[in-house]
């Protein structure tokens, strides 16, 4: 049957095939099969094995509680005894599972994480991490571990005597079956004491194996897989669906692809919707590490480069030629933290714990009317990156990592005040008193530089609508940093950057030069584009700004 599955999508699936050179990851398992005995060895592709014509399986599942039980991982201290021989009974039982599937498939060689990369080696992880997306590309097949929570679950076992069923024949309107054969237009239906049990969605999507951060690039990437779920064995590619049961795919299943698209003709739009789309799934998962926040994602940024050769940010997770748009993600309703070690820039999505948006449309069917002095000042001083790295080069006093640098108009802040109350933030909706504000949660108040009054000058009023990043329930008022508004872009619903001082570091104008990202804000009351305040940037203040 998996067989077959394979076979037919290898043969006639246009969307599933590929062009291109063969390609192998750096170490492969070598199963062997005998009538006597099973014996499994790591391999260096590179020297042991032929590039054209080899194909391997690739395992994807999840490790589980790596403190109470991590499965075997190879190490620089036992890799010369893992390319002599693995002992199978130091084997977790996932891993002996996808070896007996890789025979009854007829395919040699197989692909796990944990031994073939060398888990103690950072040199090794970097190097392998990001090749990660053709691991899944040029898999034959990827073994689903579904129903196992932890490596040692294995995924095999289970009972078809104890299942009730009962074998219903169909045709469909057309006169075709769900069948693959014909003459074979019949499907199983079981009873389960789990309800959903047995569908796709139950079973995949809705399965403990779908909430981990790494297991989303690892169903994205892969050619096909093989879903060994508790009741039910389940096949998606590109262009099928099939179950070991037969039944015709939901519209649901049909309608919701999980793969990332291969297509040529995709428009880069299209591909950045589709990364947009991709973060707020990615958001909701889990990681065992906090640290693998962005490394668990590259291998899809990866994938989308071979198509849009465009740079991709990889410390902050973002597209250096989208970052206009994408540094005004915003904090999601349920909320978001800081996590408690260092892992990415303020001004990146990969800062904060929780589910931050990365959309900032403001789903109208036009764009904003931006009033003409305005526009023209935004126009003769349009937002621009003027430097990007890893490390600052120049002599600032103070160590400056994961920064950008931008040039744009900037506002100063005395105050950042919240207007409406915790709770009602919490459950906005067209009952509520402040629903026309929708997700800005504060008013943003401006003052003249050095000004340290902190009580914001009613009379005037907000120049700026805000939302922070970490609502902690309190206003931000100047006290001893400095507060600015940096614009952006004014296509989406938030339009700048709401920015703390974090350097006593100063230019020759007394500007602060180093920045933390604190929230967004919109300098419009709504979407059509009308101002909070007229002359807002009267003295044009165009600055270079530093964010870390």
């Amino acid at each position: 049957m998996m067989k077959n599955w394979i076979s037919v999508c290898t043969s006639s699936h246009k969307e599933c095939s590929f062009s291109g050179q063969s390609w192998l990851p750096t170490r492969l398992l070598e199963v062997n099969q005998t009538p006597e005995s099973q014996s499994i060895r790591l391999v260096e592709t590179s020297t042991n094995l032929p590039t054209k014509g080899c194909q391997y399986a690739a395992l994807s599942h999840m490790w589980g509680d790596t403190t109470v039980s991590p499965p075997l991982r190879t190490t620089t201290a036992n890799i010369s005894q893992h390319f002599y021989n693995i002992s199978l009974d130091d084997l977790p039982r996932n891993f002996t599972d996808a070896a007996r599937v890789c025979v009854a498939l007829g395919i040699r060689y197989l692909w796990i994480d944990s031994l073939c990369i060398i888990q103690d080696s950072t040199e090794d992880w970097k190097y392998e991490a990001v090749l990660m997306h053709l691991v899944y590309r040029h898999a034959l097949v990827t073994i689903a571990a579904t129903s196992a929570t932890s490596s040692h679950d294995g995924f095999l076992q289970r009972s078809l005597d104890t299942i009730s069923a009962v074998k219903v024949a169909y045709a469909s309107g057309d006169g075709s079956s769900g069948a693959s054969k014909p003459g074979q237009s019949y499907f199983i239906a079981s009873w389960s004491d789990k309800p959903g049990d047995g569908d796709r969605l139950y079973s995949v999507d809705c399965s403990k194996w779908n909430t981990r951060g790494w297991t989303l690039q690892e169903r994205s990437l892969s050619t096909r897989i093989i879903h060994f779920c508790r009741k039910k064995i389940f096949y998606e590619c590109r262009q099928s669906l099939w179950s070991e049961e037969n039944e015709i795919a939901s519209e649901v299943d049909v309608s919701i692809s999980p793969f990332w698209p291969r297509r040529s003709d995709m428009s880069r739009d299209e591909l950045y919707r589709r990364w947009e789309l991709v973060l707020a799934l990615y958001s909701t998962r889990d990681l065992t590490k906090g640290t693998d926040k962005l490394v668990a994602i590259e291998s899809i940024a990866q994938e989308m480069m071979t198509t849009t050769k465009e740079e991709y940010v990889r410390f902050a997770g973002m597209w250096l030629p989208n970052l206009w748009k994408e540094l005004l993600w915003y904090r999601g309703p349920s909320g978001l933290s800081q996590p408690d070690h260092y892992r990415a820039p303020s001004w990146s999505w990969a800062s904060v714990d929780g589910q931050p948006i990365s959309s900032n449309s403001i789903l109208a069917s036009k764009p904003r009317s931006i009033p003409k002095d305005l526009s023209s000042l935004f126009l003769r001083h349009p937002f621009e990156v003027v430097g990007l790295g890893e490390h600052y080069p120049s002599s600032v006093p103070t160590s400056i990592i994961n920064y950008i640098e931008i040039r744009t108009l900037a506002k100063h802040v005395s105050v950042i005040k919240r207007v409406m109350p915790f709770e009602e933030s919490q459950r906005i909706d067209s009952t509520s008193q402040y629903f026309w504000r929708g997700f800005f949660t504060h008013d943003v108040f401006t003052g003249e530089w050095g000004d340290q009054n902190t009580e914001p000058p009613r009379e005037q009023g907000p120049f700026a609508h805000g939302r922070l990043d970490i609502d902690n329930k309190r206003d931000i008022a100047e006290n001893g940093e400095a507060l600015i508004y940096a614009h952006v872009n004014v296509t989406g619903r938030a339009t700048g950057l709401l920015l703390e001082s974090c350097s006593e570091s100063k230019g020759a104008d007394g500007f602060p030069r180093v920045w933390r990202r604190v929230g967004v804000a919109s300098l419009f009351v709504d979407r059509t584009g009308k101002v909070l305040l007229g002359n807002i940037f009267n003295n044009e203040l165009l600055q270079d700004i530093i964010i870390i």
